[in-house]
């Protein structure tokens, strides 16, 4: 399994993920100009695109990606949310918050969607799912936009973890005015802290755990490489950011 992050972040998610038969891409977050290029202008040989939420970081492209003839697999409710229909979109998951996880398949990769809990910036709830992606004995975990996860995993080989922020960099950040005081409780329901990432991580079985990737790091109240090497003392396990 090969995995390529093209984007990442508030303004734009966009992952690759290979093994020797089958390329899909999560997330379609940034133009497709820029998804094109970092795909090695390869579109068409991409099976299928995963999006987690509706949120425009995570699907800003996917009309063009439809109109490339790559299938999206969504939730009804991100559907419903950027009032598209086209034959390539694949429903998966229910309409309520937190369905019940559901299996499909692209090419030679296994799919388990999970729910997550994310919220809009009204503070309404908003339909998030995380996925299970499994290629033969390997199994990568992504994780993103959600304060934690009520599933434990194991027997993966990969994770792609939200480590959006650290509550004591975001609370000096709202002291001196650089981060308005109302984004602190969004933050806390819709991304994971860099210590809610660390319990996360010891709560699962790491013991054949290849690579960890810390994704959505925030602009301003994040420090991505002492989170990488802070989690990667904790782990034992390689971290790439």
């Amino acid at each position: 399994m090969e995995i390529k992050i093209s984007a990442t972040g508030s303004t734009g998610n966009c992952y690759f993920i290979e093994n020797n038969d089958t390329s899909i891409m999560v997330e379609c977050g940034i133009p497709v100009k820029k998804i094109k290029k970092s795909s090695g202008h390869r579109l068409h040989e991409i099976s299928g695109c995963l999006v987690s939420h509706a949120h425009l970081d995570h699907c800003k492209a996917v009309s063009e990606i439809l109109q490339s003839g790559i299938p999206v697999y969504m939730l009804q409710a991100v559907k419903n949310a950027l009032a598209i229909d086209h034959y390539n979109i694949n429903i998966f998951g229910t309409e309520d918050l937190f369905f019940q996880p559901e299996q499909f398949r692209i090419g030679s990769f296994n799919i388990l969607a999970f729910p997550l809990l994310h919220k809009n910036t009204d503070g309404s709830d908003c339909q998030n799912a995380g996925f299970l992606i499994q290629s033969g004995c390997e199994k990568l975990i992504y994780i993103t936009d959600s304060p934690f996860t009520r599933y434990k995993f194991s027997g993966f080989t990969h994770v792609m973890c939200e480590a959006n922020y650290d509550a004591n960099i975001l609370e000096k950040n709202i002291e001196n005015g650089a981060v308005p005081h109302v984004m602190k409780k969004r933050l806390m329901y819709s991304h994971m802290e860099v210590e809610n990432t660390k319990k996360f991580l010891l709560a699962n079985d790491l013991s054949k755990c290849q690579a960890i990737y810390l994704i959505h790091a925030s602009e301003n109240n994040a420090e991505p490489e002492r989170f990488k090497k802070e989690i990667q003392e904790l782990t034992g396990v390689p971290v790439f950011i």
